[in-house]
């Protein structure tokens, strides 16, 4: 099924014995319905219950072929074209899926979200009594040359080389591939069950059985107000981001300050924070920007888990690299450091003479007709932090006006919704809300 405007596709993939079109045709067009925006492909192989007779007639290609006939599809049209690849496997299909990941690191950031409907992952305790008569049961068998590879390849795989969003599902009444064989290699997390044995989970009546919600609801999962509305134009924002991570991570003692910043931005993006900001702490000598950025980490951290160590010493971080930027007479990065300083001394520590003070400075430090979107965002957040309302949204307004990114977006829009719900008048709170939820329109919780 295809949409001629999408950018990114389903690829449903067939276990053992399985068939491209009989295996899905009680699944896709619930997915279909649910998911407009993606085109909906299948990738079907042969795989037979007869005897294999290799060498001398015919045999059922073995799993590594598979995989390779995967990789081989994924760089031709019409796959080649999508910036983001989702895989939906059911039973060997799912072996077929890892495998191909592992071995081919330009499809496994493209990669975006990975579905494994009862994969033996762990092997088939059973395959071993038929693995001399069928390639493809030998190579699922447990404890065997293949599964065992497998899982150490996957293991091995750097973060951003796996699938940003995995589900591992498991049938609860499934006897070919049991729930401990679907789910062992995984974590508990990402692991789920649905009714239905090995063949039944995939007949679904209704866009609202569970295996479906599984599959939509993983792929609508928004996991932040900076990324884009769109569930296909998300995938392919964090495969950016995955592409990012790959091409500066190896480098990263010789990269440039511009570099470093993307680097992190992408690493917190998915959901790697914890490393971003390691890698901050080793870099804070290098300039204010870098400086700026590890307490934009940590003030985030803050918002979230409100430990206060965070926020204090995020202010020590604006403050230091403040003071830098006026000696060093560089007003871009005095105003960026002195409106997060008046953040968050009015937000956490409440303290409304500081924070106006640094209001004021910024609105100096920005001049009159600030060219970029982040300039005239920050004049529209001193304005609104010192309570001029209508001069916040004159700036915001040309803010927006120049189209920034949707992550630039929701930043904006997290910081002022932060001091509209310190308003005191309640009714005049909810009219600011509605307002700015509607300039911030899809950037912003």
């Amino acid at each position: 099924m295809r949409n001629d405007q999408a950018q990114a596709a389903i690829v449903f993939i067939h276990g053992f014995t399985g068939d491209k079109s009989l295996t899905w045709n009680h699944f896709y067009p619930h997915v279909a319905s649910e998911l407009p925006d993606w085109d909906l492909w299948t990738f079907g192989y042969s795989s037979k219950r007869g005897l294999d007779i290799p060498w001398m007639w015919a045999a059922d290609a073995s799993i590594e072929k598979l995989a390779d006939l995967l990789q081989s599809q994924a760089r031709c049209e019409p796959l080649a074209g999508y910036g983001a690849l989702v895989l939906v496997s059911h039973s060997m299909g799912g072996l077929v899926a890892q495998k191909a990941i592992v071995n081919d690191p330009s499809l496994a950031l493209r990669v975006s979200h990975l579905f494994l409907f009862g994969t033996p992952s762990n092997g088939l305790v059973k395959a071993r009594i038929a693995k001399l008569w069928k390639r493809q049961l030998r190579d699922m068998a447990a404890s065997g040359p293949f599964i065992t590879r497998l899982r150490h390849d996957w293991d091995a795989l750097p973060h951003h080389h796996k699938p940003y969003h995995l589900t591992v599902i498991a049938g609860e009444r499934d006897e070919f591939v049991p729930v401990e064989t679907a789910h062992g290699p995984f974590p508990r997390n990402v692991c789920v069950n649905v009714p239905g044995n090995h063949v039944s989970m995939l007949h679904c009546k209704s866009s609202q059985d569970p295996a479906i919600r599984h599959v939509v609801e993983g792929i609508n999962f928004r996991s932040g107000p900076t990324m884009p509305a769109r569930s296909d134009q998300r995938a392919i924002t964090i495969n950016t981001y995955r592409q990012r991570v790959h091409r500066y991570l190896p480098g990263l003692e010789g990269l440039d300050d511009r570099a470093f910043v993307d680097l992190i931005l992408a690493l917190e993006e998915l959901g790697q924070r914890k490393e971003a900001v390691q890698l901050l702490e080793q870099r804070r000598s290098r300039g204010t920007d870098v400086d700026g950025v590890l307490a934009g980490r940590l003030k985030r951290k803050w918002l979230t888990d409100r430990q206060h160590n965070d926020a204090d010493r995020a202010i020590d971080i604006y403050q230091v690299a403040y003071n830098r930027s006026l000696r060093e007479g560089n007003h871009e990065q005095a105003a960026y450091h002195g409106i997060n300083l008046a953040f968050l001394f009015l937000v956490y520590r409440e303290d409304k003479v500081r924070a106006y003070g640094f209001a004021r400075k910024v609105i100096g430090h920005c001049g009159t007709n600030p060219v970029d979107h982040w300039g005239r965002a920050t004049l529209g957040e001193a304005h609104l932090l010192m309570g001029e309302v209508a001069l916040a949204l004159e700036w915001y307004e040309k803010a927006i006006s120049l189209g920034p990114p949707s992550r630039d977006v929701g930043s904006m829009g997290t910081q002022a919704m932060e001091y509209i719900k310190r308003m005191p008048d309640r009714v005049e709170q909810q009219r600011l809300e509605l307002r700015f939820k509607n300039l911030f329109a899809g950037g912003c919780p």
